[in-house]
């Protein structure tokens, strides 16, 4: 992903990582209800792996991160990595995603632009 993220560098866009999960299966009892997809009261997602370090946010993306951290040119312009403290199924994340992409189209979209919303956190 990053290769062609790289070979494709003059396109201005945000990579985005739900660090609370990535699909109904990944997220924690806590979150889980009927409408996301896996009832409360069954536990957590069957995928579910919680990080060590920080357990509300799935494993899988720490790890996700760390390698796009690796490899990431910072200094990059036309990309931006961002964390969120939420999870892909969330209508803040949803919203974000949604005003990234109006943005990218109007051709209002930089770098940065998106690190005072509520839930982005510090890459």
């Amino acid at each position: 992903m990053v290769a062609r993220l790289r070979r494709e560098a003059d396109a201005r866009r945000p990579l985005i990582v739900p660090m609370r999960g990535w699909s109904a299966y990944d997220q924690s009892e806590e979150l889980a209800s009927t409408e996301r997809g896996w009832a409360k009261g069954n536990g957590d997602g069957p995928v579910w792996l919680p990080d060590p370090d920080c357990p509300t946010w799935s494993h899988r993306a720490t790890r996700m991160l760390a390698v796009l951290r690796e490899r990431f040119d910072p200094d990059n312009e036309n990309l931006d990595l961002l964390a969120c403290d939420m999870h892909i199924l969330d209508e803040a994340f949803a919203a974000l995603v949604n005003r990234c992409m109006g943005d990218m189209l109007d051709g209002t979209w930089r770098k940065g632009r998106y690190r005072d919303v509520d839930g982005v956190v510090r890459v």
